[in-house]
Order: structure tokens, then C-alpha cells, then sequence
């Protein structure tokens, strides 16, 4: 299979999926106290992902509604936002910019989480596309949110685990306790705590599995998990990024 051929099935399988998809994920029910994917508010991030010279990152989200509504999708702590409108039974998308949207750093707090908000319900979900190393994930509202995870991450070869955590209240304590030692030194299984306000994000890089790392909030948190690059089949040579939205053990 040709390189430009295999993009080209990459692109049409999220586009083919997400038509497929967007009519039922309003439908789609959380564990607990009956919660959807729908909503008229989200936060979310997109961690990073490898790019090099001839792989430019392409971050977007997608938006579906059963009825006609609008809205706006912002990087609050940068000033960026940009209006958007659904029409009934029609997906439409916003591209973010790479360059102020996507996480670079692992722990440190960045200025980079991603604002939407809508008149009426709405499902959503955000894709990170480079060539042969992409994916995406639903995203949940914030009321479906919740203050305690677990996260659920993937490491290959030379390229981090990673997950990142999305506040949705200013001065919210948060509490992590790494299960494996992290990029920055911090040690497994030894709790810390940072403080985020809206805007900001979280995210935490290792060379080893990031998996089973606990995370504990004072407030209401999106919490995302992965790996740069994801080597499910070492049989192909197209790796996949990997964000995938964890689901809270509680709900707010």
C-alpha cells in the first residue's frame, strides 16, 4: 500500500465513523446517574503528538446535533476563539491551531485547554491527524465529569505514555499519584499535588506505562490517556496515536 493511499483510508475511516456515530452519541449512557455524551458545555486537550518536517499535525474537532444550534470553541488563556453553527443532521468541524492547542511539555501547567460552548445539545469529538500517527476520542460534557480516575495509557519502543488532566473550575487542587516514575523525576507511587484553573492543562509523559495512574480532584476534571505513538501491530508500519477520554470513576 502506498503512503498517500494509506492517509487517504486514515482520513475517510474518522470522517466514515464519525457520520456513522454522531446520530447515536446523544444517545450513549455513563454508568452512573444515566449521563450522555451530549451536552452544551466541554474541555478538552489534545496531548502531543510526534510530527517531524513532512508531518504537520492537523488538530480538529467535530460537532453533530439533532437540531440547529451554534456556538463557540476558544483557547481561553490565549485569546483564540472562533464561532461555529450545526445544522440538523449535519456534522460540522473547527480546526485548531497546532501551534497554541496541542500540549508540549510534561508537567507543566500550559495555556492550552479548549473551550466549547453551545445553545443547544450538541456531541462532539476531537481528532489529532499526522500522517501514520493519529486517532481520536469521543468527548464527554462537563457535566458528565467526575473527580476521581484512573488512567489508561500506552507506551511502545522510544515513544512516552502520556495522559493529561482539563479543569473545569478555577483553583482546582488535584492530586496524582504516577504508577511508574515520570519524564520530569517524579517517583512512582508517591502522590502530588498541583493546582489548575480553567484554561490551563496538565500533562504527564513517561517512558513507561502511565497505566493505572490515579488522579483525585477537588473539582470536576476531563482526564485524557495514551501514547505519542501506539504499535497495537507490529505486522504494519502505520502507527496510531493514541487519546483516548477516560471515563470517571465518580461522577460530580
Amino acid at each position: 500500500m502506498s503512503f498517500k493511499r494509506a492517509i487517504r483510508i486514515n482520513m475517510h475511516f474518522f470522517m466514515r465513523y464519525f457520520l456513522l456515530c454522531s446520530a447515536f452519541l446523544a444517545g450513549i449512557s455513563l454508568p452512573a446517574k444515566s449521563q450522555t455524551t451530549a451536552g452544551k458545555d466541554f474541555w478538552l486537550g489534545f496531548m502531543y503528538n510526534d510530527s517531524g518536517i513532512r508531518k504537520p499535525i492537523e488538530l480538529t474537532v467535530y460537532m453533530s446535533s439533532p437540531e440547529r444550534t451554534s456556538g463557540t470553541i476558544s483557547i481561553p488563556a490565549v485569546g483564540w476563539k472562533q464561532e461555529f453553527a450545526v445544522e440538523p443532521g449535519k456534522g460540522t468541524s473547527v480546526r485548531i491551531p497546532s501551534d497554541i492547542g496541542m500540549a508540549r511539555l510534561s508537567e507543566t501547567i500550559e495555556p492550552r485547554a479548549i473551550h466549547i460552548e453551545t445553545n443547544d445539545t450538541i456531541a462532539c469529538f476531537a481528532l489529532n491527524y499526522s500522517a501514520q500517527t493519529s486517532d481520536a476520542s469521543v468527548i464527554l460534557p462537563s457535566k458528565a465529569l467526575g473527580r476521581e480516575y484512573r488512567v489508561m495509557a500506552y507506551t511502545a519502543n522510544v515513544f512516552p505514555s502520556e495522559c493529561m488532566i482539563v479543569p473545569t473550575m478555577d483553583s482546582t487542587s488535584i492530586e496524582i499519584t504516577p504508577s511508574v516514575s515520570t519524564l520530569s523525576g517524579k517517583r512512582a507511587q508517591i502522590p502530588f499535588t498541583i493546582k489548575l484553573s480553567r484554561g490551563e492543562e496538565y500533562q504527564i509523559q513517561s517512558d513507561s506505562d502511565l497505566t493505572g495512574t490515579r488522579i483525585i480532584s477537588s473539582n470536576p476534571v476531563a482526564v485524557f490517556g495514551g501514547g505519542i505513538v501506539g504499535e497495537p501491530n507490529r505486522g504494519s508500519c502505520y502507527d496510531s496515536w493514541n487519546i483516548y477520554f477516560r471515563l470517571p470513576l465518580d461522577i460530580a
